[in-house]
């Protein structure tokens, strides 16, 4: 066996497996833009019910479920699958908007978005998205993003706030307490109407062993000092809550992804070892 032979063996298993030394693993993502939608009449546009199946058909890695039902919206401010507004149905959006149904508080999923896999904090864990604000008002509204590890236990819960004066980030600690972060304006979005893709800011909750960061845009809102987990003994991610302060909220989420960067190692091991083979063969 030549090095020639050994490359040739290690870039075919590469292919084959999947595995790589330095691109990401993604274990889930969901655009919606496969979610068949139709026209709800009027003013309220495209849009498509909160279902299994409809979340599922805009998702291309992992799978959602729907823990509290959602009636089929009849104004453009409920809560659906929904376009960008007029007729084009290209791009959509899951949006928690008015009338979301159910029990509504910071612990209580409306929708679970569950990763293919269960990861560790082995390698660092990146959730990224794109949100919204929608319906805004006098009132306060609080949509969640709540990552939960197999067990149970919540590694991160981020809230978006939604209310005439303030829209902004923030998160709970280990100990419950609410914290804002940011400035009072750094979520946007349009008022009582359809969600507006160009007014989305993505965020990025990058995790790491032992805390995570929020970035806004790409700039960290932590100053990179790291938050601490929601949970204690949380020790990875298994699925994405979302959840709603009140019935009357008003958010939109789009691009939700998942990735986890790979053993580094894994195809050095691997020709390590068929070297060491070719070495005794010798």
């Amino acid at each position: 066996m030549t090095i020639k032979s050994i490359s040739t063996i290690i870039a075919a298993y590469a292919l084959l497996t999947g595995v790589t030394t330095n691109a990401a693993t993604t274990y889930f993502s969901s655009n919606f833009d496969g979610t068949v939608v139709t026209n709800l009449g009027g003013s309220i546009g495209f849009g498509a019910q909160i279902t299994a199946g409809n979340l599922n058909a805009g998702t291309a890695t992992g799978t959602w479920t729907v823990d509290q039902s959602q009636a089929t919206p009849t104004s453009k401010t409920h809560k659906m699958i929904q376009t960008n507004g007029g007729a084009d149905v290209s791009n959509k959006a899951l949006r928690l908007g008015i009338n979301t149904d159910g029990t509504m508080a910071a612990n209580t999923a409306v929708v679970t978005a569950n990763l293919t896999s269960s990861l560790t904090l082995s390698n660092p864990i990146s959730v990224s998205f794109d949100y919204g604000i929608v319906s805004t008002d006098s009132g306060t509204r609080t949509t969640y993003m709540t990552g939960i590890d197999s067990s149970g236990n919540r590694l991160f819960q981020v809230g978006f706030v939604n209310s005439g004066s303030v829209k902004q980030v923030g998160y709970f600690d280990s100990k419950g307490s609410w914290t804002l972060i940011g400035s009072a304006n750094d979520l946007s979005g349009n008022n009582n109407t359809h969600w507006n893709a160009s007014l989305m800011k993505n965020v990025a909750i990058e995790i790491g062993v032992g805390s995570y960061d929020i970035k806004l845009n790409g700039a960290s809102m932590t100053n990179g000092s790291g938050l601490v987990f929601r949970d204690d003994n949380a020790s990875g991610l298994s699925k994405l809550q979302l959840s709603a302060s009140i019935k009357w909220t008003g958010g939109a989420f789009d691009n939700i992804v998942v990735t986890q960067v790979p053993e580094p190692n894994s195809l050095a091991l691997i020709g390590l070892g068929l070297m060491s083979l070719f070495r005794r063969r010798r």
